[in-house]
């Protein structure tokens, strides 16, 4: 059987180490889990997540890049208070080789009042500090990013009211003692802040969407959404913002969100995120993936959106060890999404994968190995009532988005041998109606089966050039333009991967 690029992967764990890559799930013995995010500290895997013990703790583990199992800990609360996560929530490495965290907790012994909590462990998930503040949220909190950073002498956390969405900086000391709390939003605006960095000890760049609103009657619903716009500026250590800058998307998009960036040597940005629009005929609001470079004075360079109607979005954004870039995020197809593309947004691989049945699905955390293997992370829900599982997963790919050896678009190994038996020139290339497959030379013995596939690893079309044959034509007018890549196996056996452009 032949390994697609977009793959289903039920309720099993894939870990080999003759593999290049893995999907590892943290069935039994690991608790039931919440992934929400991961870093990578000297090639070790550092995840953690919510929802993983009867005590509803916050469960702190590390793998090896291989996949395997490290150490663990869970820390949890008493006295009826649940220590809980709402979709990705970052882990954070402090400068004294520690990890930090922001989340909600929530009691059950009263009227399920919420609590912010700020969480310090070792380097071997010790418990250090564990402080509780002032409610952000007046009821229940908001299923958005919330991003923290470390400070010259202590954190600064981002997170939203309920009430309209609306940006609020949290100042803490290394203790989690509350210094001061900022509201960012001007009047009328819902601002949602994704990721935080730190430049220096007086520079904090940040990035999110930002929409204005007017409020029509006395309820928080009430209300009439406006203009969207990306959102990226930078603060000083009190909090304030030395600058800003808003776009508009050039595709009139309604919704758009920036969720992480990245700098580049020339002073520009590269940001990755989620635009979308009201769709006619789906009745609701759809995103879709999207990337956006900017130069160092924030002019568009180019934008683009990836990915079907209906919802997806990019959350993490790392650079590659060959000077690209890799987005993960996920879709509302419930598939985990990995982009990689160079600086100017032309995509070099991409994939998706449906790890299991997909009851609810999300995917976020991102980190690069030394070796440039790609490591991700996960969650999912299975079945229904009583018989809901959860759990956790982690996913290494290469460099070049391969899990299995035999589905690696980097075929060097394969190509060293076949190239000197079989070679395919594919013409014209671009094309707009027909492109010929042609074996110079000799008639083949054997045939030569094609399959052509999308940048999201779905199969298009196939064709076969059949034995005693050189050549065969293939219709493509029907493809949408773009790049295409073209599979050639004879008896089951990939010989080469090309590229095919359908202008």
């Amino acid at each position: 059987m032949r390994t697609l690029i977009t793959c289903i992967l039920i309720a099993t764990s894939f870990l080999s180490l003759a593999q290049p890559g893995f999907i590892k799930i943290l069935g039994h013995p690991y608790p039931p889990c919440r992934l929400a995010d991961l870093l990578i500290d000297n090639d070790t895997i550092v995840t953690y997540a919510s929802g993983a013990s009867s005590s509803h703790g916050i469960w702190f583990a590390k793998f090896d890049k291989n996949g395997k199992h490290i150490m663990s800990n869970i820390i949890s609360k008493e006295n009826h208070l649940f220590l809980v996560l709402v979709d990705h929530y970052q882990i954070l490495q402090t400068n004294d080789g520690g990890y930090a965290i922001y989340g909600v907790g929530y009691r059950t012994d009263t009227s399920a009042n919420y609590y912010n909590y700020f969480m310090k462990v070792d380097h071997d998930f010790n418990l250090e500090n564990l402080s509780f503040f002032d409610e952000v949220y007046s009821k229940f909190p908001l299923s958005y990013s919330v991003s923290l950073v470390e400070t010259k002498n202590g954190f600064f956390i981002f997170t939203a009211t309920q009430s309209y969405y609306q940006a609020v900086l949290i100042k803490i000391d290394k203790s989690g003692n509350v210094q001061w709390k900022k509201k960012l939003s001007e009047p009328n605006v819902s601002q949602i802040i994704n990721k935080i960095k730190k430049i220096d000890d007086n520079t904090f760049i940040a990035c999110g969407g930002s929409t204005k609103f007017i409020i029509k009657g006395n309820s928080d619903l009430d209300i009439e959404w406006g203009e969207e716009s990306f959102y990226f500026f930078a603060l000083d250590s009190l909090g304030n913002i030395k600058w800003s800058h808003q776009w508009v998307s050039n595709n009139e998009y309604e919704y758009l969100a920036l969720t992480d960036f990245q700098k580049l040597p020339d002073g520009g940005w590269i940001f990755c995120g989620a635009a979308g629009k009201y769709y006619e005929g789906i009745g609701e609001k759809g995103g879709q993936s999207c990337i956006l470079r900017v130069d160092k004075d924030f002019n568009i360079l180019w934008e683009k959106e990836l990915y079907a109607i209906g919802f997806s979005s990019f959350f993490s954004l790392e650079k590659t060890i060959d000077n690209n870039f890799i987005a993960v995020g996920h879709s509302f197809e419930v598939e985990a999404i990995h982009h990689k593309f160079n600086i100017d947004g032309e995509t070099i691989w991409s994939r998706t994968n449906r790890i299991g049945e997909a009851y609810y699905f999300n995917h976020y955390g991102l980190g690069v190995l030394s070796d440039g293997s790609i490591i991700s992370c996960g969650s999912d829900f299975t079945g229904e009532g009583e018989h809901r599982n959860l759990y956790g997963y982690l996913m290494k790919l290469t460099n070049d988005g391969c899990i299995d050896i035999s589905e690696c678009p980097d075929w060097t190994a394969v190509e060293a041998i076949s190239k000197e038996q079989i070679d395919i020139d594919i013409f014209p290339n671009p094309t707009s109606y027909f492109v010929t497959f042609q074996k110079f030379n000799e008639v083949l013995q054997k045939p030569i089966d094609i399959e052509i596939f999308d940048v999201m690893g779905r199969k298009i079309k196939n064709t076969t050039i059949p034995i005693f044959e050189q050549n065969i034509d293939l219709d493509i007018s029907n493809l949408t333009n773009g790049v295409y890549f073209c599979r050639f196996y004879q008896d089951e056996t990939l010989l080469f991967v090309k590229k095919l452009i359908k202008q």
